[in-house]
């Protein structure tokens, strides 16, 4: 990858490679709008498909090439090689193209639709036809239901230190570092939102809501495949909070009534993966002792 000097100085030289491939590309697609009969559209859209498959692989190309001649440079220029990083982290990077039934997308709306289809089929639709006596075991409480959320100042303040100060806003655009620096003067507004959303069964609807980054799963993965990213939602901050207190409770509460299994130990106060560790290798260490066959088993729900 050159920049050639003089009038165009600063701008890119698209390789020939490239260049040719784009031209071909824009060729293709006039003609595949002009062309009438279905015969000659088939024909002219396994071209399309072919050079995108090479445009792309072009690229790729284009960048391991370039990425080695940085590398190779590093005992002569160290620089280079750390403006490449910087620019490569701050830069916007585009996602696509996708491919899908042997056709390449490279329009953003299309590849935004591909992904929120992929999205919706992993979660649980509600079910429509809901308990019709629902209500009434809800108004049956018992000594052992939790029947209200209670907190205090101190358990929002903590709540609101757990936040990452360089996390992102989510759709209410309030960054966390503004809640941490201001925690002492917002803390009684936002303990009766809480109160007030609590009391009656409802979650302002800013809090419901979440932007959606696509981050791929890395490794081998083809990265033309909507379903080789994963889902990274930006909720509200504020919600994050609420959501830290009521956790606190409903596990506060579950330990006291004894509803834990003795095994679980993700979750539990006064537990953790160390713990469950320690039992683990401990019922190992009995059954070599007194000479048991022992077998593990390892699950991944997904």
């Amino acid at each position: 990858m050159k920049y050639v000097k003089g009038r165009n100085s600063g701008k890119k030289k698209i390789p020939k490679v490239r260049k040719k491939l784009l031209g071909r590309l824009k060729m293709l697609r006039r003609r595949i709008r002009k062309a009438i009969k279905k015969e000659k559209k088939d024909e002219m859209n396994e071209r399309k498909i072919e050079t995108d498959r090479l445009l792309t692989e072009a690229r790729r190309k284009e960048r391991m090439e370039k990425e080695l001649a940085i590398i190779e440079s590093i005992p002569k220029n160290t620089k280079l090689h750390f403006s490449y990083s910087k620019k490569e982290n701050s830069r916007r990077k585009e996602m696509g193209p996708f491919e899908k039934d042997g056709d390449y997308t490279h329009n953003n709306k299309d590849i935004c639709n591909m992904l929120v289809q992929e999205y919706k089929v992993q979660y649980t639709k509600t079910a429509s036809n809901m308990n019709k006596n629902l209500t009434e075991e809800i108004m049956n409480v018992s000594d052992e239901d939790l029947t209200d959320i209670t907190f205090t100042e101190n358990y929002m303040l903590k709540a609101i230190e757990k936040l990452k100060e360089n996390s992102g806003p989510g759709p209410d655009e309030i960054p966390a570092i503004f809640l941490t620096k201001t925690s002492e003067a917002l803390i009684k507004s936002l303990m009766i939102i809480l109160r007030k959303s609590i009391d009656r069964g409802e979650i302002p609807a800013i809090y419901k809501v979440a932007h959606i980054t696509p981050i791929h799963k890395g490794g081998k993965k083809s990265k033309l495949k909507p379903e080789n990213y994963r889902p990274v939602s930006l909720t509200s901050h504020i919600m994050k909070i609420y959501e830290r207190i009521i956790t606190k409770n409903i596990i506060h509460h579950l330990a006291k009534i004894q509803l834990f299994n003795k095994n679980q130990h993700g979750f539990v106060p006064g537990k953790s993966t160390q713990t469950q560790l320690l039992l683990y290798y401990e019922d190992i260490y009995e059954s070599l002792l007194e000479g048991v066959r022992i077998d593990t088993v390892f699950l991944d729900f997904a």
